[in-house]
């Protein structure tokens, strides 16, 4: 998470449409932001935040948003609750991550997200 955006840690989103891989929108799922040693922050596509399951199909696993705008994640959630972004499935979460990989970083799908109050 890159320098200034810890106040996202916690943040709750709500991804229950997109267009990609529709086994991920068959049921809503709320995803939280999270923290972890082994992710760096960015991946190649850009700045990134790492995020786990709550709740639906795939609770407590790892996904990342990036965004699709050139406004950056935070610069969208500052006009609205809504941000646009690239969906990542993190499918080898843990210190062997290589976020350059396609066997760990999956981008399935592009977004609307909604954050939660």
């Amino acid at each position: 998470m890159a320098s200034g955006d810890d106040w996202l840690l916690g943040v709750r989103f709500l991804m229950s449409m997109g267009d990609g891989d529709p086994r991920f929108f068959r049921h809503p799922s709320i995803l939280r932001v999270v923290s972890e040693p082994w992710f760096p922050g960015t991946l190649p596509r850009g700045p990134d935040f790492l995020l786990v399951a709550e709740t639906g199909d795939f609770k407590g696993k790892y996904f990342a948003i990036t965004s699709k705008l050139v406004a950056s994640i935070p610069e969208q959630l500052s006009e609205s609750d809504w941000v646009s972004v690239v969906v990542h499935e993190i499918r080898r979460p843990g210190p062997a991550f290589r976020p350059d990989s396609l066997e760990d970083d999956y981008a399935f799908a592009m977004a609307v997200i909604e954050r939660l109050h």
